[in-house]
């Protein structure tokens, strides 16, 4: 126990379950994730903790198919805490509605993710390319 025990376990979860998620046993490696504590005594001020997992958990579950968990696991990113992966929360979230067919749901978070990554770095412009040539298609 205690805080650099608790720290160590946990990173211990997240990376079995890393190294599942890209050997692609992605079934596997939400089990493993299920089990990561992400509210851990110790760490109530450490906000970061289990970002990374939240977000990873998202793309597991739309991996598996299982649109309605991944929205709900994408919809957890929301505070000021939660920034590194809001934008691609949204752009995730859009995906998963499109192919629901909920055009104008899709369309605002396509919005969310554009507003944030407008003006991203030139390696992350094709992100931003690919979400303006889907809201023109959902415009059609």
């Amino acid at each position: 126990g205690g805080p650099v025990g608790d720290r160590a376990h946990a990173f211990g979860i997240a990376l079995r379950a890393e190294g599942r998620r890209v050997r692609g046993e992605n079934a596997a490696a939400l089990a493993t994730l299920d089990s990561f504590p992400l509210a851990i005594e110790h760490l109530r001020v450490l906000a970061h903790h289990g970002l990374r997992e939240r977000f990873v958990r998202g793309e597991l579950l739309a991996a598996l198919g299982r649109d309605e968990e991944a929205l709900s696991a994408y919809g957890s990113l929301t505070n000021s805490y939660d920034l590194p992966f809001v934008a691609l929360s949204h752009l995730r979230r859009a995906t998963i509605l499109v192919r629901r067919g909920d055009r104008e749901a899709a369309r605002f978070h396509y919005g969310r993710f554009l507003r944030w990554w407008n003006e991203a770095d030139p390696e992350r412009q094709p992100l931003v390319t690919a979400a303006r040539e889907a809201v023109a298609q959902l415009e059609r």
